[in-house]
Order: structure tokens, then sequence, then C-alpha cells
């Protein structure tokens, strides 16, 4: 069974949702460029100005992996352009991520495999650049600091790579700085494995009074009985002295993904997840939130997990999703709104039996991550990559930022594997 594509703006396009006595009302879906893209989009992102909550840039990339466009709005998302470089509007490389410094000046990186990082300070419309740090990298993220106290505040940035000096196949992680507001960067640290392999980084965060959060996924082996699934588990590490050292890893969960041997599974579950900071001055002030997909019952779900002490401890894992075991789930994001606000969105595969189609959904969190509301469809629209794709998760990150009045903006890849394209949306809690 396969679900028709409505490529229509949609405004007000499902009726008020209901979450924990709270009305979510979706507005302004729309696709970003009025014209199809020049091909088809996978990985999207999407971040705000700390400065300027009306300026926001979306990235997205190519199906093959070697070409990325940006996206950029001035009036809070009503209307969108594309950004532009030294060689036109698309960027060589995939794996595109985006980041705001507390000064406005945005940075935009991708993987060809070197690290490219280009700077814009115009909101984006224009990148100078890149900044390239040769090496083979894969999965990178990027963060600067959002305080606009220093006005020459170090870009961070962290990627998987492999162990050089042993010689040894086996990934590690390596950091990233540029001290010169993006114009060039240098290794930082690396992060070795003590045992295991796979180790992937599942965002990057630096807390306005400059403390540095990496969580990150390690996976120790096939588990036992089958290669399929793999036994991993996920970690913390944090930094005050900008990246020079880091903490001992606390630990928030196991994980189980699945290997080569069940490729779709491996396809569906590819992305490390994402990670928050509640710096509201709220209820739940300094709060950490992380979520993942993980596998129960050979099914990939979505889970949440939250630390009170700044990423010292973790609450156990809980699952989001509500839709029972008969479909797998994917490229779940969560941010918090400036009342407290918890909201975490996700692919969710639940309407499609043949378990390949999915749909943006959505559930909010008012307890710090207590509990969780109702989950809802964001649209009714379905994007189906195709049986076998390599993007039968639509790509390992999507666009989720929080935005002034109890809103939310989101992006998303929608359609088929020919004509995948970015489409965007406002979810507002009343």
């Amino acid at each position: 069974m396969r679900y028709s594509v409505l490529f229509l703006t949609l405004a007000n396009a499902l009726t008020p949702l209901n979450s924990e006595g709270q009305t979510l009302q979706v507005t302004d879906v729309k696709r970003l460029s009025e014209e199809p893209p020049p091909f088809p989009l996978v990985e999207s992102f999407l971040v705000v100005n700390p400065d300027d909550s009306n300026n926001l840039i979306a990235s997205a990339m190519s199906v093959s992996g070697e070409r990325s466009l940006v996206y950029v709005s001035r009036d809070g998302g009503a209307t969108w352009r594309s950004g532009s470089g030294p060689n036109g509007t698309a960027f060589p490389g995939g794996d595109p991520m985006l980041a705001f410094d507390g000064t406005g000046r945005a940075y935009f990186t991708t993987i060809t495999p070197a690290l490219n990082v280009w700077w814009s300070e115009d909101g984006g419309e224009e990148w100078n650049g890149p900044a390239i740090v040769e090496g083979t990298y894969d999965r990178q993220w990027l963060a600067a600091q959002r305080s606009s106290d220093n006005q020459t505040p170090p870009i961070h940035g962290v990627a998987k790579t492999r162990e050089r000096e042993t010689g040894r196949q086996r990934d590690m992680l390596v950091t990233f700085v540029s001290l010169d507001r993006g114009r060039s960067f240098a290794e930082r640290a690396t992060i070795p494995l003590d045992s295991g392999f796979l180790q992937v980084a599942a965002d990057l965060v630096v807390a306005r009074n400059g403390t540095m959060f990496l969580p990150f996924f390690v996976n120790y082996g096939a588990v036992a009985g089958g290669r399929a699934l793999l036994r991993g588990r996920r970690w913390l590490i944090t930094s005050t002295d900008a990246g020079l050292t880091w903490s001992e890893p606390s630990f928030i969960s196991e994980n189980f993904s699945y290997g080569n041997a069940n490729r779709d599974q491996a396809m569906k579950g590819l992305g490390g997840g994402d990670l928050y900071l509640d710096e509201t001055e709220e209820r739940f002030d300094g709060s950490v939130y992380t979520v993942w997909p993980t596998s129960m019952d050979n099914r990939l779900q979505i889970v949440f997990a939250y630390s009170r002490d700044r990423g010292q401890t973790w609450s156990a894992a809980k699952r989001i999703n509500s839709a029972g075991f008969s479909s797998n789930h994917s490229t779940p994001m969560v941010v918090v709104d400036s009342d407290g606000r918890v909201i975490v969105t996700w692919n969710d595969r639940r309407n499609d039996p043949d378990d390949e189609c999915f749909q943006l959904f959505a559930s909010v969190s008012n307890d710090g991550g207590e509990s969780f509301g109702e989950n809802r469809a964001i649209s009714d629209m379905t994007t189906c990559p195709g049986a076998g794709s390599r993007w039968l998760n639509g790509g390992e990150t999507q666009g989720l930022v929080p935005l002034p009045g109890g809103r939310f903006r989101v992006t998303w890849s929608v359609g088929t594997r020919e004509n995948l394209a970015v489409w965007t949306a406002v979810v507002r809690i009343d």
C-alpha cells in the first residue's frame, strides 16, 4: 500500500490536537521553495538566530550525498529563498549542519569527506569560505556559545573518523575549534574508544556559560544468537575548558541498533538522536533532554531520557511513540520552548502496513519529560523513500526549533524517491 503525496500549501492543515490538556495548532505547512528543488532532498536541519527569531536557516542534501542546499528566511518562515556561496546555490558535500553564534553570525558545514565550513554575516543569504579540515570524516555537528557577551566566540565541531596512529580500523570522535569566527579550524581533541566500535556523536551543545555537552553511542557487538541486532550504550561527556579536556563519560542508557545483516532496519535506524539543554530559567532550567531510536521487540522505537544535574545522572529511558511494536520509527529531535515545555518530533510509520512510508509526528511534555501527551501527526502528507533506499529514515536529522509564543517550526522531507523536497510547518501550543 502507498499513500499519495499532496504538493499544496496547507494552512491549518489539521484540526486542533489535544496534548495534556493543551491544544496543538499546525499552520503554515508548505514547501520551502516555490519551485521543485534541483534534486531530491533529505536530511534537513534548521536553526534560528538567537538575536532575531525571524531569521531562520534550513539545510538539506541530495540523495547522492554530493551536494547540499541552504534556505534562508528573514520573516519568521513566511517566505524562503536560497542562500548562495562562492560557486552558486549548491554546496559540495553531504551531512549538512548549521549553527548560529551569539552575535548572529551563521555557520554551515558539509562533509566531502573533508570537513568544510562556510560562514555568513547576513543571516544566511551569502556564504564565505569554506574553511577546510583535510581528512576523512562522517556525521559532524557544529555548535557555538549562544551568549553575545563574547564577540569572537569559539566555534566548535565534532565528527567521526578512524584511528590513525595505530592503524586500527576502529572509529573515534575528533573535536575541532575555530578561534577566528570560522575562517579556520583545527583539531582540538580526540576521543578514542576503550572498546567497541562505531562511535557516533549524537549532537554537540554549548551552554551560555560555555560548558560543552557531547552525547555519543558505541556499539559493542552483536547480540548473542544473531548478527543483525547490535548491542550498544549511550554516553555523555562534558567540557568546561572549551573542549581542551573532557569529563569521564556518564552512562545514559543501553542502545540496540541494526547492522548490515538487516540493511533496511539499519537504514531506518541511522542517526544518533538529539540532545537539548533547558536554559529557560523556568521550573526545569538546567535539565538536559535526549531522544534516540532503539530496537524493542525487533522494531525501532523512539525513547527519551532526562537529567536534572546537567548530565551527571539520567532517568530511565521511556518510550514516547504509542503505536506499539508493529512498525519502525526514525529520526527523533527534541527542543524546549521559552516556557520549559518539551517537544519531540520523529518520523512515524504506524499508518503504513508495509512499514516504509512515514509521517512527521510530535508529542509534548509539560512536566520536564516525566510524561508526554498524545502522539499526533503534524501533517497528513507521507514520505516514501522507496524499498531498499539509503534514505528510508528521511535522513539522520530534521529541523526543529523553538520560536516565541509557544511555537515551534519544523522541517522534514516529503515525497517519493524521485521528488523528495523539504517542507516546513509551525506548531503552536495553546
